[in-house]
């Protein structure tokens, strides 16, 4: 796929999120295997909609969705899920429009950026040659937490995954 198939690809997913969000919805958990593309074609297809934030327009009845994947949910929703606080029994408003366009900032930049999630990071080989002892990179929901995005921010112990492409490539 080239890089104006996966730019195409990103437009349509952005149509397909706003679309829902035109209708008074909200998409919740927006993770990978809830968005099916034809590569060929460009085609959109959103799925697993039983797992949509759905407002019910006459009564305002919320049903909310309750499921979610760590590496897509944005930090303002992750920090009401502590303490045993959930998505089944946070506060409303959990998934909002905002939160659907924080999980689609994340699609397009793993789309453009080789397959890399954006708050992902690698651990610095040079710590290894230091004989400092071995350490495992925070994931990308923790990074999420903490605001840590080694794109932009360099850190002494971590770095760009290398399978991602260079950043001004942009």
């Amino acid at each position: 796929v080239t890089q104006k198939q996966k730019i195409i690809i990103a437009e349509n997913v952005c149509c397909a999120v706003n679309s829902v969000h035109n209708a008074g919805q909200i998409c919740g958990d927006l993770n990978p295997q809830n968005i099916e593309i034809n590569a060929q074609t460009a085609r959109i297809t959103l799925v697993d909609t039983d797992s949509y934030h759905i407002k019910e327009k006459y009564t305002g009845q919320t049903y909310r969705c309750e499921v979610g994947i760590p590496e897509y949910i944005a930090p303002e929703l992750q920090q009401k899920m502590q303490e045993g606080i959930n998505l089944q029994n946070a506060a409303l408003p959990t998934y909002t429009e905002n939160t659907d366009n924080f999980a689609l900032a994340i699609h397009i930049f793993a789309l453009l950026m080789n397959g890399c999630h954006p708050f992902a990071c690698a651990v610095n080989d040079s710590n290894a040659k230091n004989g400092k002892e071995s350490i495992s990179p925070p994931q990308p929901n923790e990074n999420i937490c903490s605001g840590r995005m080694v794109f932009f921010k360099q850190e002494d112990n971590l770095k760009i995954p290398v399978y991602a492409h260079d950043i001004n490539s942009f």
